[in-house]
């Protein structure tokens, strides 16, 4: 496994809605000469869920993991509203789990997620679909920060 760690400082990261701040609960956008992206790469429905039904099996890429654990820094002056719900879903060909909690003046999220298959059933493709939806989700979620009393 490779493991690398970094810190990173992102002053425009948050985005304002009114008098809270909303930011990016479990993944960053990363910037190329396009402007932001929000992902690193595309959404997993997008990318093998598409269709509301299929014909033929879904062919998925080698079995990989990926383990992400992000700890945040809130700015001075807020305080987090409320953290998201922590997600865990294991089916046969992926999973995902997703833990939250507070940490000091921020948060921490252990992310992990894999693709534990190279093919889904075309009898199985609804729950999967159902799978990716539901990354998808928990991909996009956000954190809403209060400024503190």
């Amino acid at each position: 496994p490779v493991h690398v760690e970094f810190s990173l400082h992102l002053p425009n990261l948050a985005r304002r809605d009114g008098d809270t701040l909303r930011i990016p609960a479990n993944r960053f956008p990363i910037r190329n000469h396009f402007g932001w992206k929000p992902y690193l790469s595309a959404p997993w429905t997008d990318q093998y869920a598409r269709a509301a039904e299929r014909v033929h099996d879904v062919i998925l890429p080698a079995p990989w993991s990926h383990h992400t654990i992000l700890e945040v820094t809130l700015p001075d002056g807020y305080a987090i509203a409320a953290l998201p719900a922590d997600v865990d879903i294991d089916k046969p060909y992926a999973a995902i789990r997703i833990r939250y909690a507070r940490r000091g003046a921020g948060y921490r999220v252990d992310k992990w997620i894999a693709g534990k298959a190279t093919r889904v059933a075309a009898a199985e493709y609804e729950d999967f679909r159902e799978f990716c939806i539901t990354l998808d989700k928990a991909e996009r979620e956000e954190i809403e920060l209060q400024r503190s009393k």
